[in-house]
């Protein structure tokens, strides 16, 4: 009888694997099917959208249920939005850049055509920050016509260069200007 109940029970217990082994496939299939795969879908697309700029303001689409489609959705509208702000940045940009163009046209004209002498220059500090010369980046004719130096033949030299006989206390003012 015992031998009967023992090969009964190994039966059953082969039997409940089977079942066990049967239903954890179908529910890796299922989870794989619904959760999963739409998942990857959905990876795949947005990492897509996030490498190729091109790419925004897509759709992603999810054959996912629910949590997922809403998921899917929520990305399609955040890709649209962001190709609009970047449209709009885009076009802001080249708004700002054409009215850059113009005012620096405007700023040359001026800087060209003013009768008094002006000079820009880049300022030299030594290593505590104090100014110690300056050199020359640009001059306008009117600082030609008034100190009678060429813009090529001091450009890109110091005060010290042009004039060595220059007190330390205008570069000091220039520094603090």
């Amino acid at each position: 009888i015992y031998n009967s109940i023992d090969d009964l029970t190994v039966n059953l217990f082969i039997i409940l694997c089977g079942f066990a082994g049967f239903f954890f496939v179908v529910q890796f299939l299922i989870t794989r099917k619904n959760i999963v795969s739409p998942l990857n879908q959905i990876t795949k697309r947005v990492l897509a959208i996030s490498k190729n700029d091109s790419l925004l303001g897509e759709e992603i689409v999810s054959n996912g249920k629910d949590e997922l489609k809403e998921l899917a959705e929520a990305f399609s509208i955040m890709s649209k939005r962001l190709a609009e702000n970047k449209n709009n940045l885009n076009r802001l940009v080249k708004e700002r850049t054409q009215e850059l163009e113009i005012s620096q046209k405007d700023y040359m004209n001026l800087f060209e055509k003013m009768l008094d002498g002006f000079a820009v220059h880049k300022m030299i500090f030594d290593d505590r920050g104090q100014p110690k010369d300056y050199v020359f980046l640009k001059v306008n004719p009117g600082f030609e016509n008034i100190s009678g130096l060429r813009a090529d033949s001091i450009i890109g030299k110091s005060i010290f260069d042009i004039f060595p006989k220059t007190e330390q206390h205008w570069v000091q003012k220039y520094g603090s200007v």
